[in-house]
């Protein structure tokens, strides 16, 4: 079943807006991803720390079989970033703990759809995911200090920045600073309410 099939099928979709829908990914999407990956690999290696451990299609594939099993179990979700139905990113909702209501989002894209606003409108309906269908109170999205570009993103999605953790990751030869930014639900609810 492809993408566009997926994208009719309720929950494990989610509509962004026309020409952008995020899908949940099947074991057999780990090819398409690895082609998008190895696209991008000189782009998306400057902030994304996980390049060396996916150097084939088998590991990637790993990485879809964990998010089958971590949407099956309700410990992550993530979806493809889908611009004209094929994958051109990835977005997930990680850490996910019910105890305490909170979660993290994490997500990149190719470089040829960076400028079009794709992931800050991916980010908005996770963020709507997450409070609404997941009842959480609380999601964070942590962005390397120097890393502006994703910075923004939760900037422009309301998150507030609540402070930087130090040498939080390793990025293949040092380790980076984490901005990390959160938003409650509360302040959620009370810019949607704004909104209308």
């Amino acid at each position: 079943m492809g993408f566009k099939a997926r994208a009719a099928g309720g929950a494990r979709s989610i509509a962004v807006r026309p020409g952008l829908q995020l899908g949940m990914f099947e074991v057999g999407d780990s090819r398409e991803l690895f082609a998008v990956v190895e696209r991008n690999r000189p782009y998306l290696r400057e902030w994304m720390p996980w390049l060396d451990i996916s150097k084939t299609e088998e590991e990637l594939r790993s990485f879809v079989q964990s998010s089958v099993d971590g949407y099956a179990s309700g410990l992550c979700c993530r979806w493809a970033l889908l611009v004209e139905e094929k994958i051109a990113g990835v977005i997930s909702l990680e850490d996910v703990s019910v105890m305490h209501g909170r979660a993290k989002i994490g997500y990149w894209q190719a470089k040829k759809h960076q400028g079009r606003g794709f992931i800050t409108d991916a980010v908005r309906s996770v963020l709507r995911y997450g409070f609404e269908e997941r009842n959480l109170n609380l999601i964070e999205i942590r962005a390397a200090v120097e890393n502006r570009k994703s910075r923004a993103v939760a900037e422009r999605v309301g998150m507030k920045l609540d402070g930087v953790l130090r040498q939080r990751e390793w990025l293949y030869d040092h380790y980076v600073d984490l901005a990390s930014y959160t938003l409650l639900s509360k302040e959620w609810r009370e810019s949607i309410l704004q909104e209308d």
